[in-house]
């Protein structure tokens, strides 16, 4: 009797074995990968600064810089892009006829600067940015019949002002703290000369 009683114990206890191996198993799983979640780095990011000066110049003589600056975020893997908005102006009304009741009727169109930028890890040492230049400003009529640019404290404008407008899309490749020319224009209307100059800075 005591035989089988021992037989009994230890029989029980080797059973017993896979129970407290297939409970303790999970946990063991679960605890790795929560270590090994945790010990995986963030996907690094490379903070960019992207200045882009617009001139506008007649002839040698520089009549305008216009500075923009935006700051963005690129992935190190180049697998995410960073893109970058800049919205400046104002609306001007413009009249498209009269109304049923008698009144003049208006619709707006925007005048002012837009700017859209794309950048992205190219290469080792370069970062591709793809950008479009929106330039769009209000001309009127010079006592000599000649349109000029309308400037705050100038005469108020007719119901039909001129609208004048620029745009330009560039791709340029540029190494940090390099600036490069991305488009060159020049205005029909006046001959003055546009540019647009572009500086990447990697931010440390």
């Amino acid at each position: 009797m005591k035989i089988t009683g021992m037989f009994v114990t230890v029989l029980f206890v080797l059973l017993s074995l896979p129970c407290a191996y297939a409970q303790d198993k999970p946990a063991t799983q679960d605890k790795s990968a929560a270590e090994a979640t945790a010990a995986q780095p963030a996907a690094p990011q490379i903070p960019i600064r992207v200045q882009m000066v617009l001139t506008d110049n007649d002839g040698t003589k520089k009549i305008s810089a216009m500075p923009y600056t935006m700051m963005l975020t690129v992935s190190r893997t180049g697998r995410r892009d960073a893109v970058g908005q800049l919205r400046l102006g104002v609306r001007w009304p413009v009249s498209i006829g009269k109304g049923v009741d008698g009144g003049t009727q208006y619709t707006y169109l925007d005048s002012g600067t837009n700017i859209d930028c794309l950048v992205e890890k190219w290469n080792d040492d370069r970062y591709l940015l793809h950008g479009t230049v929106d330039l769009s400003s209000v001309y009127t009529m010079n006592s000599a019949n000649q349109p000029t640019e309308w400037k705050p404290g100038d005469s108020i404008l007719g119901n039909n002002p001129i609208i004048r407008q620029s745009r330009g899309d560039f791709f340029i490749a540029l190494r940090d703290g390099q600036t490069d020319e991305a488009t060159v224009a020049t205005d029909p209307i006046t001959g003055h000369v546009f540019k647009a100059e572009v500086t990447l800075t990697v931010v440390k």
